[in-house]
């Protein structure tokens, strides 16, 4: 399944976004003496195991990294997108919250504590045991490492109706015949706790798009992530956008992503947004912010294949936070834009960000509109997608403009 499809409905945090700007145009102010994310070691997109290699490995090489090699940062390239509203769940029951843009290094975080609390490791027999009573009904798969975990193929009806958002049927009514299989084991140390979690093929990988935590050992698939959470908050209704706002906005990603002109779209980058930019490098000294800003949107041009429309390169993401109004526009698979309120709109520049974070108590009926749009998109890189590109627009003498950046690692 392609996984830029599933984007519409997904949402992302916007409170405190200036404070991951990693990746394609780098960040902005200097770097901290430690840097907290260095010890949990680099995170790859993708998984070690390939997907031929058979989802048993697959599910083998995630508990290994974890508990043997002591290498969860390894582990989490297995958890899919499609798995962060369980982990939210999760957290949500710990009461505790997952940090937008944070959540991989979040599960790092969480798989380490869990490193410590074991005596020492030798294979995950050690750790892990099959929970053996789950789901009997279910035929077995075929499993080289069956004193470590159960596996079972999963029929694709109640894959799509057990993953953490549920997958609509498509116009037909029918729904994707996507493969999925079940692991589940429970730990043999601190306790009786079941682990079980769905896994699909994205691309040429297993990925795991559902996960559950359970004392008892009777667990299901994953947590239902309508229980007991009462009625659901009323989304923000969309608004009509500046027009200059919407033409500049879609011209600046026309000529981006569309016609693959770099040099253009850095024309759409506003002096103020200089300050976004990292300390440059010994072999960017010589280059003006123009040039590296222009750089960098090359840069990731290169990963993202051809295609027939911007929604074939991109896909768009909308935020949650209520003070943010979505802007009706037909590009909006694409990419994603938001009203954002005039009151709240300076916290987001590259030159706020070295100052206190100050959330100020402003109700969305007092908020006004028409100064600043947020503009949120996915860029397609092929079998893996980008972090979500964040940009901060306003009109200057010379038209709407960029004047702030961040890029929010998953």
């Amino acid at each position: 399944m392609n996984n830029l499809e599933k984007h519409d409905e997904r949402w992302i945090g916007l409170n405190g976004w200036w404070r991951e700007v990693f990746g394609l145009l780098g960040s902005g102010g200097k770097p901290p003496k430690e840097k907290p994310t260095e010890k949990l070691g680099r995170i790859p997109l993708n998984p070690a195991v390939n997907g031929d290699q058979g989802i048993d490995k697959s599910t083998h090489d995630f508990l290994k990294s974890w508990v043997v090699d002591k290498q969860p940062n390894l582990s989490v390239a297995y958890f899919s997108r499609r798995s962060y509203p369980c982990l939210e769940v999760w957290a949500q029951k710990n009461q505790k919250a997952m940090v937008p843009g944070m959540v991989r290094l979040q599960l790092v975080a969480a798989m380490e504590k869990f490193n410590t609390t074991m005596t020492t490791v030798n294979s995950v027999g050690d750790v892990f045991e099959p929970a053996d009573q789950w789901l009997k009904e279910l035929k077995g798969a075929k499993n080289a490492y069956p004193l470590e975990f159960r596996l079972v193929s999963v029929p694709s009806d109640i894959g799509a109706d057990e993953e953490c958002v549920a997958v609509p049927m498509d116009e037909s009514g029918k729904r994707s015949q996507e493969k999925f299989y079940g692991a589940a084991f429970r730990t043999k140390q601190g306790g009786n706790k079941t682990m079980t979690l769905l896994w699909a093929q994205e691309a040429d990988y297993w990925k795991i798009v559902a996960i559950r935590l359970e004392d008892s050992s009777d667990a299901g698939i994953i947590p239902r992530k309508t229980a007991d959470t009462g009625p659901a908050d009323e989304e923000p209704k969309p608004i009509a956008g500046d027009p200059g706002a919407v033409r500049a906005i879609t011209q600046f990603y026309q000529a981006w992503v569309g016609k693959r002109d770099s040099a253009q779209a850095s024309n759409f980058a506003s002096q103020q947004s200089y300050a976004c930019l990292r300390a440059p490098s010994a072999s960017e000294k010589s280059l003006t912010p123009p040039a590296r800003i222009r750089s960098g949107l090359e840069l990731a041009l290169r990963r993202i294949p051809q295609g027939a429309n911007l929604s074939d390169k991109m896909s768009s993401l909308q935020s949650v936070n209520d003070l943010l109004r979505p802007v009706d526009q037909e590009n909006s698979r694409a990419f994603a834009m938001m009203a954002v309120p005039d009151q709240i709109a300076g916290s987001f520049t590259c030159q706020s960000r070295h100052l206190p974070e100050k959330t100020p108590e402003l109700k969305p009926v007092d908020a006004t509109y028409g100064t600043y749009y947020l503009s949120a998109s996915l860029l397609n890189f092929g079998e893996e997608e980008s972090p979500a590109l964040l940009l901060l627009w306003t009109k200057e003498k010379v038209g709407w403009r960029v004047v702030a950046w961040a890029v929010e690692v998953p």
